[in-house]
């Protein structure tokens, strides 16, 4: 009875709301049953669904929600360097982000605080790669193509004096 969709944390616990009521009415063979049936059905291990079938069955919000570290200031100037380095990949951009940033502010493109300065120089490559968009589609660094040209063209441009 397994989905080839993975159900949704919500949708598993409205199932498991209407299951709560079939499994604390049934005896232990039942019950057996009904948790194989909830195993294949959910994804989950028995005893988790033991746990949660004995329980209110309730969401609970996270303890400790953690808040935006990069306002909307980094994410514009991130966008401003971005774009004066011809849009280049975070791997690229993150060492020269602070330096091109204070290269920018001193040409007055770019507005960088000693707090943004900072913030510019502790983002690691892959929170880069997140607050930046999709390449524009009308950039030739967009058109490029992933695969360099086959070996045997390379090798007539080599063998041919210019």
């Amino acid at each position: 009875m397994a989905t080839d969709t993975a159900m949704g944390i919500e949708e598993r616990y409205q199932y498991l709301r209407r299951m709560q009521k079939r499994y604390q009415k049934a005896d232990r063979r039942e019950q057996s049953a009904l948790l194989d049936e909830m195993v294949a059905y959910t994804g989950l291990h028995r005893k988790s669904l033991i746990r949660r079938l004995r329980s209110d069955l309730t969401r609970r919000p996270r303890s400790r929600e953690r808040g935006r570290t990069y306002g909307p200031d980094v994410d514009a100037a991130l966008l401003k360097l971005w774009e004066a380095t011809d849009y280049v990949c975070a791997e690229r951009l993150q060492p020269v982000v602070v330096d091109m940033g204070k290269l920018l502010a001193q040409h007055g493109e770019l507005r960088v605080g000693p707090q943004l300065e900072t913030q510019l120089g502790q983002m690691s490559v892959s929170t880069i790669r997140r607050h930046l968009p999709p390449v524009p589609a009308d950039t030739p660094v967009a058109s490029l193509k992933g695969t360099p040209e086959p070996l045997s063209a390379r090798r007539a441009c080599l063998s041919h004096p210019t």
